[in-house]
Formats: C-alpha cells, structure tokens, sequence
C-alpha cells in the first residue's frame, strides 16, 4: 500500500506539549503528528503551511524576494519539527496566503492557495507512489489547520485522489485532535484525536467563558473516480490589475490552452478511448508549461515597504490551470499503465484500457458500452480489409440496408447516438484490418461541406461543447 500522512498547519510556534491519545497509545507533545506517525506508520509526510508564517521574521530593513520570504515560512516549519520531534517531514508545501498581520500585508486572490496546493500535492503523489502498490491511503490531520487552508487543501486533494481512483484502490481518513485553545491551565490535559466530518459548536452563555467543541462522525471512506473540467476562454493566469494587463500582456499570451487538453478531459469524463487514444498529451510538455506558469506566477509577486511589508500577487489562477494540472496527472497516469498517444487505436488495445480504466466494479455502465461496441465491431471483422472503411458503411454492407433514399454515412454526428455508443458513432471512425489481423480504429478526417468542417472537428465540438462553461 502507497500511505502517504498530510497534515495542514497554522504557525507551530506558540503550541504547547499536552498528552495525545490515538488507538490506544499516547504521546507528549505539541503536536498530534508524531502520535499519528506511530500508529499509521506512512510512507511519508507532508506538511502544508501558508507563506504568512513569515510575518515574525520580516525585516525591513534588510532586502527580500518572495522565494526568501517562503523559505523562511519552509524553515519554520522544518526546524520546528526538527527541535520538537527529532526527524523533519519529508516535504513542506508552502501556499499562497492573504490578510493583514503584525508587520505584513498579503494581497493576492484567496484562491491561489488552492491551485498551489493542488499542485504541489499532485507533484508529491507523482514523486512517492508506485504502480506496483495498487492501493492508496491518505491520512489527512486538520488538528492544526487554520481556517480557509484546511477547505481549500482537503478540496484539491480530493480532486487529485478522484483522478488516481481510475487506476488505484484510494482510501481517505481525516483525523483532528481535542482543541487546547481556550483551556484553563489544565492540570494535565489529554487530547483524543478522532476521525472527523462534522463540526459541532456550542456558543458561550455571556456569562462564561468557556466553549465546549465536540468531535463528531467519522470518515474514513473509499473514495470513488471521478473527473471534473470546465470550458474556459481565460488564460491559466490572468493579471488581477487592468493597467498591468495592457502592459504586460504579452508575458502570458500563451498561457491560453490549447481545445486538445479539453478534448483529452472530455474523452475521460464521457468515456470514449477513442478520442483519449488521439488526444493523449505528452505529460512531460505539460509538466515544462506548469512549470513556466508557476514561475511566471512568481515573477509578478511584489515586495514594498510602506507602514508595513506589503506582498502583493498580481497575477491569478484561472480554472484553465486546473484543468491543465488534471490534463497531467491523467497523462502521466496512462504512461505509466503502458498507454501512448496515437492517431489509431487496436481494438484489443481499447479493450485492455477499458479494463484498466472503467472497471466494471467502479464503472459498471460505462464498462459494458464500451464493452458492447467492442463486440461489435469483432462481428463484422470479416468486412474488413487492409483500407480504412467508414463504420457506418460497414454497417451497411452487413445489414444488406443499402438504400439510396436512407444512406447510414449522412457525414452528420448525432449526439445521443454518439455518447450512446462511447464514440463508437458510425460516422465517426474508420476500421481496418492491419497485416497482423488486428482490428484498428482512427477517427473519420473526412469533410462535411455543408458546415465546412470535418467529422473529427464536430466530435470535439461535442465533447467540449457538452463541459459546463466556467470563467470565475
């Protein structure tokens, strides 16, 4: 089993050693995580922190960067765990924060947190599972979380922990400790930690103090594959200030993605390998433009002194980036279960993806559809020659149906028929039979005049013109 222990972190400095107990052990410290370590014995660890940690240790009168301002909140972190626990996780995720504080100001969207976090997190699973280990289990601490940042991290590691569900057996388990804030001197106190999904909090009376937050439901869930991308006109960033737009809007023009990335995300979602087989990017130029968007992203963050440091993001992630990060990781997930990108498919090949991919246990509906259409086409293999042949006219040929007055190849794609049929739609492809005896399949390149656009053209219109549509 791949076992991977994330915890999301406020600023450890001012936390205090009580007693923790988990699974029938205990432990002094000041924080829940070497507890937790014992126990759950993960393959690594990974700590998420904001790039506000850095306040206390602003100086200005000294010169800074942001990359020193996040090794600063880095190195909090690690030296924290270092002097506490003896050992240091074996990654640190900086995000991007907001908000004003005792010597800084952070201006940016909220939401870039989130599209680093789930970058950085998906960069982390690529690095430490293995393929040969086909379960995943993640053991996800909130007791030290700070407001948006457990929302938005438990968010993007869902999404990621969906996308590794088609290929892996994934497990979740959130865990949060007893909160020490608020408690009078305890003589000695003892925090459990629980597994948690719901919140309960009991408002003071005004004449006491005293808060009482109780641990309820607890998670601990398989999750379930699945695969969200949204139709967007925006870059993967976009500059936040009109003015820094007209000057620079050079530096992100090519920023904008490509409709090949939405037509690889929606073959996935509507489950037509056909068109994953075609449209298959290559992981490695996606991991070089990811890379040069987050840099580019770095480049535009400010540093001034006024009152107070002021840090501002002038740029902002789009939802584009996040289909770009999804449109990766799917990538790297097909290499590496022996898949490639190519302008034709062997039926066999089709198949074993279908096993690997839409198993009938997680997908049972889309498992037989294209199971169906496979089967189909093995009965009229018989048809085939060494020339590429329209499906529909094929189909014909079996049925002894050709009319003139109702022809099958209309050069039209029906929609209801084509999702119907995984893609399989009898316009939509040509079939042959190679020198091997092997079924192979490409998409149909041929032209409708009438809307003066080919076949294969108004395939991708459909799968992305059926994403929702997303600009905020």
């Amino acid at each position: 089993m791949n076992k991977i222990l994330i915890a999301v972190w406020g600023n450890p400095t001012g936390w205090k050693e009580v007693k923790y107990k988990y699974s029938n052990k205990e432990h002094i410290a000041k924080s829940p995580l070497p507890l937790i370590k014992d126990v759950e014995n993960p393959d690594k660890i990974i700590i998420i922190c904001v790039d506000t940690l850095s306040d206390d240790k602003i100086d200005k009168t000294n010169s800074l960067n942001y990359k020193d301002l996040k090794s600063t909140a880095e190195k909090i972190i690690s030296e924290f765990c270092a002097e506490n626990f003896g050992w240091k996780p074996d990654k640190i995720i900086v995000g991007y924060g907001f908000g004003e504080f005792n010597k800084t100001k952070f201006f940016g969207n909220p939401t870039d947190f989130y599209y680093q976090i789930f970058k950085e997190l998906l960069y982390s699973f690529q690095e430490y599972i293995s393929f040969e280990r086909k379960e995943i289990e993640v053991v996800f601490d909130v007791s030290h979380g700070i407001n948006f940042t457990i929302v938005l991290s438990l968010n993007a590691l869902r999404e990621i922990l969906k996308i590794l569900s088609y290929a892996f057996d994934v497990k979740l388990k959130i865990l949060n400790s007893d909160p020490f804030i608020g408690r009078k001197n305890p003589p000695d106190p003892e925090l459990n930690i629980g597994r948690i999904a719901k919140l309960v909090i009991k408002c003071p009376r005004k004449d006491s103090p005293d808060i009482e937050l109780n641990i309820n439901i607890i998670e601990y869930s398989q999750i379930l594959p699945g695969l969200t991308a949204y139709k967007t006109q925006k870059r993967a960033v976009e500059f936040l200030d009109g003015k820094d737009a007209q000057q620079h809007y050079r530096e992100i023009e090519n920023f904008k993605l490509g409709d090949e990335i939405l037509v690889f995300l929606s073959s996935l979602i509507f489950a037509t390998p056909i068109f994953t087989f075609n449209y298959l990017p290559d992981h490695s130029e996606l991991r070089k433009k990811i890379d040069e968007i987050c840099s580019k992203f770095e480049e535009f963050i400010t540093i001034s002194q006024a009152s107070k440091t002021e840090i501002k993001r002038r740029l902002s992630f789009q939802v584009g980036f996040e289909n770009l990060l999804k449109a990766y990781l799917f990538g790297w997930i097909l290499d590496n279960l022996g898949f490639k990108k190519s302008n034709y498919a062997m039926l066999n090949q089709v198949k074993e993806f279908t096993d690997k991919i839409y198993d009938e246990k997680k997908f049972p509906i889309e498992n037989y559809r294209i199971e169906k259409e496979i089967q189909k086409i093995e009965e009229i293999k018989s048809l085939l020659s060494n020339e590429y042949q329209v499906y529909a006219n094929l189909i014909e040929s079996k049925s002894g149906e050709q009319r003139s007055d109702k022809k099958l190849y209309t050069k039209e794609i029906d929609k209801r028929n084509f999702f119907a049929h995984a893609g399989f739609e009898y316009n939509t492809i040509k079939l042959r039979k190679n020198s091997n005896d092997e079924i192979e399949i490409i998409l149909n390149d041929e032209r409708n005049e009438n809307k003066r656009k080919t076949i294969r053209k108004m395939a991708e219109e459909l799968l992305t013109d059926s994403l929702t549509v997303k600009e905020s």
